[in-house]
């Protein structure tokens, strides 16, 4: 079973840290940023698989721990356009604080910009000169894109 004819197949990286070494246990329990421990072992991790490509092409999907061919995607982050990939459960383990962090800070980001649009709309509701002023401000915005957009095309076109 598999590939047809001269399919290549990637190697399989050299044997890496998994979650019990004290780096990663330290890194799991504390709230402050990566140690450097463990980002020495991370990038062990990287050096070793990285030589065992040997000159062939990296995978497309690479393990956001280690580098290696990762079948495992973070649902969260391909809902945002991004791409985050674990080769396995252990490297998932290990960069799960890291990586939450960052969907915590997005969700942070998204609270304060609907915070700030509820302000804008309490604003506007208060102040009917506002909300026709913002009105005009959002009308000329769009015939701005409009207009970009027109340029575009015409600029493709010759």
């Amino acid at each position: 079973a598999g590939g047809g004819a001269g399919a290549q197949h990637a190697p399989q990286p050299a044997a890496l840290p998994a979650v019990a070494t004290p780096a990663a246990q330290q890194h799991q329990q504390q709230p402050q940023e990566p140690s450097a421990a463990f980002e020495a072992e991370r990038a062990e991790a990287q050096r070793q698989v990285m030589a065992s490509y040997d000159g062939q092409p990296l995978p497309a999907r690479q393990c956001c721990y280690c580098g290696a061919e990762s079948m495992l995607e973070c649902n969260l982050c391909a809902q945002d356009g991004l791409a985050t990939y674990f080769c396995g459960p252990e490297h998932q383990a290990l960069m799960w604080k890291s990586h939450m962090q960052m969907h915590e800070l997005k969700r942070q980001q998204e609270i304060e910009e609907m915070r700030r649009i509820a302000a804008q709309l309490q604003q506007q509701r208060a102040n009917p000169a506002a909300r026709q002023q913002a009105q005009l401000a959002f009308q000329q915005q769009l015939m701005q894109q409009q207009q970009q957009q027109q340029q575009q095309q015409q600029q493709q076109q010759q």
